[in-house]
């Protein structure tokens, strides 16, 4: 899914979004792996994926950050690329619900605000 959204929406933006999906891309593809059905992502993974970008354990684009250079990543930030993967492979939905199979995209703003807090 993440090789058929870059060939056949990325092109299609403004020069600005097309960076800004590509390195959206790379993160999410970089954390989950290229085979991920962004559709089955779980709460669990929501959530470690939350706190390492918020912890700043990744980067930007999902790389490792070695633990003398971490510094934590605004709420927005991670909300953002929450949301980018939320919107685009979950049907838009950051409703909170959960889909039958037991994966659900959940609400970014809530989810990433509790986590970052606590």
């Amino acid at each position: 899914m993440f090789a058929a959204y870059r060939r056949h929406r990325v092109p299609q933006k403004s020069e600005a979004e097309r960076r800004s999906n590509d390195r959206q891309l790379e993160l999410w593809i970089r954390f989950l792996g290229p085979d991920k059905d962004p559709l089955k992502i779980t709460l669990q993974e929501w959530e470690m994926f939350i706190r390492s970008r918020g912890s700043g354990t990744i980067d930007p684009r999902g790389y490792p950050v070695p633990s003398d250079r971490q510094r934590p990543v605004r709420a927005r930030s991670v909300q953002k690329d929450c949301a980018f993967l939320a919107h685009r492979y979950c049907g838009g939905q950051q409703s909170g619900a959960h889909q039958t199979d037991g994966t659900c995209c959940p609400r970014t703003r809530c989810v990433v605000s509790r986590h970052l807090v606590n």
